[in-house]
């Protein structure tokens, strides 16, 4: 009996103490992600948009301090290629007047040779339509 005890009293240490080593694990990762090693707080570089050009190529738009930038970047460097204006962001950000509906329609009649949809509404109240040509 002397002997079962002693053995489950050192699989219980070994439990206890996993869970230690996990708590630890734990606290210290958390306190990395908040100290000044891990932390990515607001500074003075902030990325508005970024556009892929290719596989490992693409275009940002970046805020430093009061400029707004077009860089290029890629795997080898990263460009500079011109400065915007908060003028050029706010227009590019801007919802367009046009609707879902009508950018559709144009988009499919420029698929389908210039031809336009027209829609029509059929006497038992359905909607239908039809290509017409230009």
């Amino acid at each position: 009996m002397p002997d079962q005890l002693k053995d489950i009293g050192t699989i219980l240490f070994a439990i206890i103490t996993l869970v230690g080593v996990l708590v630890l694990a734990y606290l210290t990762t958390r306190w990395l992600s908040s100290s000044s090693l891990g932390r990515r707080g607001k500074g003075i570089i902030e990325i508005l948009d970024r556009q892929p050009a290719a596989q490992d190529k693409s275009l940002l738009v970046v805020r430093v301090g009061k400029k707004i930038l077009l860089v290029g970047v890629s795997s080898q460097n990263i460009t500079k290629l011109t400065e915007l204006d908060e003028d050029d962001i706010s227009a590019a950000s801007s919802p367009s007047d046009q609707d879902f509906a009508s950018a559709l329609k144009s988009a499919l009649g420029r698929r389908l040779g210039g031809r336009n949809w027209e829609q029509t509404d059929s006497q038992d109240g359905s909607n239908t339509g039809r290509y017409e040509d230009k």
